[in-house]
């Protein structure tokens, strides 16, 4: 018997997807753009950190990041603190430093 732990649902896409430029201050709120859904924000709180809130309620949710460059193509995008309305975001380079993109895209999945 297939493991059935998870919904299979067809014709569905995702709840909030999302761009936001990686520039700017920490505790500055950054340009957001609401591709998906509305109601995505975004906070910078440090080189490559962010707080991403989107207020759905609970922690259920999928969130895929992928990061744009114009010229460093060697970057890796992760998630932490996944919480029912935020998440933090980190962008490293290959070099093991954080880094700030020119944009991160991302997709939430409820």
């Amino acid at each position: 018997m297939a493991d059935q732990s998870a919904i299979q649902v067809t014709g569905v896409g995702p709840r909030f997807a999302f761009t936001f430029n990686g520039t700017g201050g920490s505790g500055v709120g950054i340009t957001c753009d609401n591709v998906v859904g509305t109601g995505v924000t975004v906070t910078m709180i440090g080189d490559g950190k962010w707080y991403v809130t989107h207020n759905l309620g609970k922690t259920g949710y999928c969130v895929q990041l992928a990061t744009e460059e114009a010229y460093n193509s060697e970057t890796y995008v992760h998630v932490f603190g996944r919480g029912g309305n935020t998440f933090g975001v980190e962008c490293w380079t290959s070099a093991d430093t954080l880094h700030n993109p020119d944009f991160v895209h991302g997709v939430i999945y409820d």
